[in-house]
């Protein structure tokens, strides 16, 4: 009887793989882009369904059939011997479907590195269920322009006209929504300058931006529109 069991055990197994096989090679899908397995971090992803009956069936052939199926990328960890499963689910989300597999043998399943890693819970709860593995960039340096302008409206006293102060804000108003995040627009009503802090590509184009709106016809509309 034993070994009857072990006989219809493999069979069913071997026939698990060749339909993976076949699943592979017929509906194996372009790989998810980043927001999908992004969405994996959040607490309420559900998968797509899948349907799955097994008898003894290998870890990795699961999780093959799962990739043909689904595109996703899964690498068991090093430390993870064999794991078998007997399963049998009828349209269940696959990520319920893989939970139910590892939960009994204390595993789960984390994003890091473009991939899904089928790993130990105890790894899981150390390190978290999504793992940032790229080496965050480098802040680009940003500079400071003063930008002195010569078409400003004429007032007796530089020091202390409204006409020159509407001009300058009306100036800054058009620069402001064009700043990035790390951006910074300053008037010195003394000087007549307008002073702009942000990365050198954003601060080139602002310095163009400025010289051309530098024209009387602009400053004609600030004092329209006051």
């Amino acid at each position: 009887m034993m070994k009857i069991r072990i006989l219809l055990n493999l069979i069913l197994l071997t026939a698990f793989c060749a339909v993976s096989g076949f699943a592979q090679e017929k509906t194996e899908k372009t790989p998810p882009g980043e927001e999908q397995y992004q969405a994996f971090c959040k607490p309420d992803f559900v998968g797509e369904p899948i349907s799955l009956n097994v008898v003894n069936a290998d870890i990795k052939d699961i999780l093959g059939y799962i990739t043909a199926e689904q595109g996703f990328n899964f690498v068991p960890d090093d430390s993870i011997g064999r794991v078998v499963s007997s399963v049998n689910f009828d349209n269940v989300p696959w990520n319920v479907v893989l939970d139910e597999i590892l939960e009994p043998k204390d595993l789960g399943i984390q994003y890091k590195g473009q991939v899904f890693r089928i790993t130990t819970r105890e790894k899981i709860l150390a390190e978290g269920r999504c793992v940032v593995t790229d080496k965050p960039q480098k802040a680009a340096p940003v500079y400071t322009e003063f930008i002195k302008l010569k078409k400003l409206p004429t007032c007796p006293n530089k020091n202390k006209c409204g006409q020159i102060l509407l001009a300058l804000n009306h100036l800054k108003s058009s620069v402001v929504p064009r700043l990035s995040k790390r951006g910074l627009v300053e008037i010195d009503e003394a000087s007549q300058t307008l002073i702009i802090t942000d990365e050198r590509e954003n601060l080139d184009a602002l310095k163009i931006l400025v010289e051309n709106l530098d024209n009387e016809e602009f400053y004609k509309e600030a004092e329209k529109g006051k």
